[in-house]
């Protein structure tokens, strides 16, 4: 060691590594404490202490109604769509017959990923599920007050696993129930 220097680059090294430690473990209790209060990604709060059994049965109407009316609205909209390519299929030749093909396999692999979807996160606990294949997106509807974030990635991986797209291609909405 050369006389003069009472600290190597090493041992300057060494104690600027524990400091930025030291900042680390403070920083990550500060914050850890913080998040104790927070709410989970799709969780809802209650928002008034009073309730009546009425409006608990007018929501829970409402949600079956919901899932009941969308499921038949979504059929009709699959139907009438097939209708309307069936008739281009009966009156055209060639390329149109062929782009008419091409969107009667994409209806129908629509609706067997969205009941592979709807199929799986029933199994997985979720009573009440409705699931909407875009052409580049997918919503997932559920009934429930709201999710914690295990949910929330029980759905994500669900819908990621049996449809190729993207996580931020996909959407969660709640209903409550």
């Amino acid at each position: 060691m050369k006389k003069g220097k009472v600290f190597t680059k090493g041992q300057i090294g060494l104690v600027v590594m524990v400091f930025v430690l030291a900042g680390a473990v403070w920083l990550n209790t500060k914050y850890s404490k913080q998040q104790e209060n927070t709410k989970y990604m799709g969780e809802t709060a209650l928002v008034g202490s009073q309730s009546d059994n009425n409006a608990t049965m007018v929501g829970a109407e409402v949600q079956n109604d919901y899932f009941s009316k969308a499921t038949t609205d979504r059929e009709k909209a699959y139907k009438e769509a097939e209708e309307t390519v069936v008739e281009l299929l009966k009156s055209t030749n060639g390329e149109e017959k062929e782009k008419a093909v091409k969107i009667t396999e994409q209806i129908a692999k629509r609706k067997t990923d969205e009941t592979a979807i709807e199929n799986l996160l029933v199994a997985k606990g979720f009573e009440k599920v409705l699931a909407i294949i875009g052409d580049d997106s997918v919503t997932v509807v559920i009934g429930s007050e709201g999710l914690l974030a295990n949910q929330t990635v029980q759905i994500q991986d669900a819908v990621m696993s049996l449809c190729d797209i993207s996580l931020a291609n996909i959407k969660i909405v709640t209903v409550n129930s």
